[in-house]
């Protein structure tokens, strides 16, 4: 206890040396102070946290410290807390991090810091807009902070990949396009961090910036907007057409809520899972490392598990604990039956939790392997189309839906007998599938024919093709069974559909520098 306390007063001396004409001045002065900052050198990253007052009188500060912020370094395990003074003080490895700072009820905001061997600590000063769930003001967005009502919808905008980047198609070999042919280029891109989603026909799809974003919809068009190139859109059911955004360091991309709707959960091209608070301003409560790269996240049907997809030289399923928000186990994969190691595309799993369905995968072969939940022995496989990139499950746990996009297909699998049922042709390349909650509607965006194919639940037969923006990837039936929320990561926006009907309903702002991949409802 006394080594804490003697450690606050040591950085609050820190601060008020570095700071004083901030908020500390008088403590600046005292020799005994000085004295102390020679100790606390052994911190090489130390700061303060502060907030505007909300009530400033004529003369007085402008800021007001604040205690108790948890103060973090993204994708690391260095963690701490503000104590006196907004203060707080760690010791950690020399390199450049992203730092964040948040606190329930107040906000969050992040900060790039680098740290060195240099004989002073880093400093940092950091300041949190004020804002609260309930309040006019909410911290992440600026807008309303009003709590999220069933049906809100959250879209994943990621930046526009760039030559270098390891997820980027630009730094993938020739091949990685529609000609992709080879197994070992495949597996290569893999190791590299490629989602197959975005490599797969990336080159012949994608759009000049100067086309029309919004061929072929009709509805009620946006105003173009400046936003962060990473962000999370924010669209209420009720005002669909003021979207509002939560700027993010990294790149998002897989999304999907706990059973109660409060936390999100998002993937990002850093192999990372953020969970965020949508209850308490879109607070980011924690990161988890994956070791992978995520092409598939799902809820299961009982709402005890967060499934996590992981594609990496060792691919397996991750079990995620959503009331503790933290991994519970880690299931290995099989080999395919045609001796490749068998990638993960889809995964879902039926009622019982007794069967996890997995999409495995190749440009030319693909199957769907069951597997025990408790230790990842598969049980069964059974072979599908070519190139799964998705699968899904209806609400009574029925019927699996494979999203076939080399083949252009989906294949129908009997999930209590794990029999194939047949395949039903839909467009070219097809990618995500997204399943009404009453079962009758099955959602498949088509990403090389710019369309979505409605399946009948009951039938098993395709109704009707809807146009969408171009390259439709990702899609998610809204909760009260009333829409469809399409990204179309050729024009850079979200098409909404009418659930029942299928017409276009409206188009989002096109975000010209930013591509919509994973998309989740507000249950």
């Amino acid at each position: 206890m006394m080594q804490r306390k003697n450690r606050v007063w040591l950085v609050i001396a820190v601060l008020a040396l570095i700071f004083g004409s901030l908020c500390l001045p008088s403590l600046a002065q005292s020799e005994k102070d000085k004295e102390k900052l020679a100790k606390v050198q052994k911190e090489n990253l130390c700061g303060s946290v502060v907030t505007s007052r909300s009530n400033p009188t004529p003369g007085s500060l402008q800021w007001e410290p604040l205690e108790g912020v948890e103060i973090s370094l993204q994708g690391t395990k260095y963690k701490t807390t503000t104590v006196a003074y907004g203060a707080f003080a760690m010791k950690v490895k020399p390199g450049t991090y992203t730092l964040i700072a948040s606190k329930p009820g107040v906000g969050m905001t992040t900060k790039t810091v680098t740290v060195s061997d240099g004989p002073l600590p880093t400093m940092v000063n950091i300041i949190i807009t004020p804002g609260k769930v309930g309040s006019d003001i909410d911290p992440m967005t600026g807008g309303s902070a009003t709590t999220l009502s069933p049906g809100t919808c959250y879209v994943a905008f990621a930046q526009k990949s760039l030559s270098g980047n390891p997820n980027s198609t630009a730094s993938m070999p020739s091949s990685m396009g529609m000609g992709l042919s080879t197994t070992q280029s495949y597996k290569q891109a893999i190791l590299l961090g490629a989602d197959p989603l975005r490599m797969n026909s990336f080159n012949t799809i994608m759009p000049s910036l100067n086309q029309n974003p919004t061929a072929g919809v009709t509805g009620m068009q946006m105003s173009p907007q400046s936003v962060a190139l990473n962000n999370l859109m924010i669209l209420e059911k009720e005002n669909p057409s003021e979207p509002r955004y939560v700027d993010m360091v990294s790149q998002p991309y897989w999304m999907c809520f706990n059973a109660a709707g409060n936390h999100l959960f998002v993937s990002t091209n850093g192999n990372t899972l953020q969970v965020y608070d949508t209850s308490n301003g879109n607070n980011l409560m924690t990161t988890l490392p994956l070791g992978g790269v995520v092409t598939d996240l799902k809820l299961s049907l009982d709402g005890n598990y967060i499934m996590a997809a992981i594609m990496s030289a060792q691919p397996n399923i991750m079990l995620i604990d959503p009331r503790t928000n933290t991994p519970q186990r880690a299931l290995p994969l099989p080999m395919m039956r045609t001796g490749q190691a068998g990638q993960p595309r889809g995964v879902a799993a039926n009622r019982e939790f007794t069967r996890i369905f997995v999409a495995l995968g190749t440009p030319n072969s693909g199957e769907v392997v069951a597997i025990d939940p408790m230790n990842g022995v598969a049980q069964n496989a059974l072979q599908v189309g070519m190139n799964p990139t998705d699968l899904a499950i209806s609400p009574d746990g029925r019927f699996l839906y494979v999203v076939n996009s080399g083949s252009g297909d989906v294949s129908v699998i009997d999930a209590w007998m794990f029999t194939e049922m047949g395949r039903i042709r839909v467009g070219a390349s097809p990618q995500k599938v997204a399943i009404s909650p009453d079962g009758q509607r099955v959602f498949v965006t088509n990403k090389a024919s710019d369309t979505v194919s409605i399946i009948n639940g009951s039938s098993q037969a395709v109704i009707g093709t809807i146009p969408t923006g171009r390259a439709p990837v990702g899609i998610a039936c809204s909760s009260l069974n009333d829409r469809v929320y399409v990204g179309c990561t050729g024009t850079g926006n979200v098409t909404i559909l009418d659930a029942k009907s299928g017409g276009a309903l409206m188009n989002t702002t096109a975000l010209q520098n930013s591509t919509p991949w994973g998309i989740a409802v507000r249950p």
